[in-house]
């Protein structure tokens, strides 16, 4: 059983650099068994890389060129790539 807690991140109407200052305080917030669930209508790249630098899990699905569905966390135990492969065309 997935007990896991989504935080959802609706970022495709935001304009730069909304989207990158908006998630970083999301991520700054998450708890354990918490994981951020961004979409995008790209690929944050500096996002990534943030979290690269300071310890942040993260599975990146693109659904098509404009929808992208990032998920974000420093818990071991919660299955990203699982959520990356469930996540649909919203």
């Amino acid at each position: 059983m997935n007990t896991a807690r989504e935080i959802r991140f609706d970022a495709r109407e935001l304009e730069h650099p909304k989207p990158l200052e908006e998630a970083v305080w999301h991520l700054r917030r998450l708890e354990t068994g918490q994981y951020l669930h961004m979409i995008h209508r790209r690929c944050p790249y500096p996002l990534l890389e943030i979290c690269d630098k300071n310890g942040y899990r993260y599975a990146v699905r693109e659904i098509r060129t404009d929808l992208w569905h990032l998920f974000f966390t420093k818990d071991e135990n919660l299955p990203l790539d699982e959520l990356a492969r469930e996540a649909g065309d919203v």
